[in-house]
């Protein structure tokens, strides 16, 4: 008796554990979202960061109070990654070539999140994807 007991009690606790592994929420407490989205004045505002500043008091959750770490210009290309404050450690790479094609991607040190951008009117939609679809960028 006392063993069915033990085996119903572990099957309870082995379905809590499978329901809380197929929630969308990292370590830091946030849902990790199937998509968000940058717009193109934000951009903008990290573009004109200096390495090691903060971006303040952006409405966007996703980007605000992460870290600029790195910024590169040669002519008409830009690079930059930003060290993200939501994600943990993730971070946001910028390529800019000129005014043919802007790239967006987040990258985790954990490989656990990827997303890529896809440019729409005013602001970029950030889609989570597999670390393939970005190394095939």
């Amino acid at each position: 008796m006392k063993l069915k007991l033990f085996l119903f009690a572990l099957l309870i606790v082995g379905m809590g554990f499978g329901g809380y592994a197929q929630n969308s929420i990292n370590v830091a407490g946030n849902e990790i979202p199937e998509s968000f989205f940058i717009e193109k004045n934000e951009l903008n505002q990290l573009l004109s960061l200096k390495t090691n500043e903060m971006l303040i008091e952006s409405k966007n959750k996703y980007i605000n109070r992460s870290v600029l770490q790195m910024i590169s210009a040669a002519g008409d290309m830009k690079s930059l990654k930003l060290k993200l404050d939501y994600f943990p450690n993730a971070y946001l790479f910028v390529q800019i070539n000129g005014s043919f094609s802007t790239q967006i991607f987040v990258m985790t040190d954990d490989k656990s999140v990827f997303y890529k951008s896809d440019e729409k009117e005013k602001k970029f939609v950030m889609n989570k994807c597999s670390e393939d679809e970005i190394i095939s960028e």
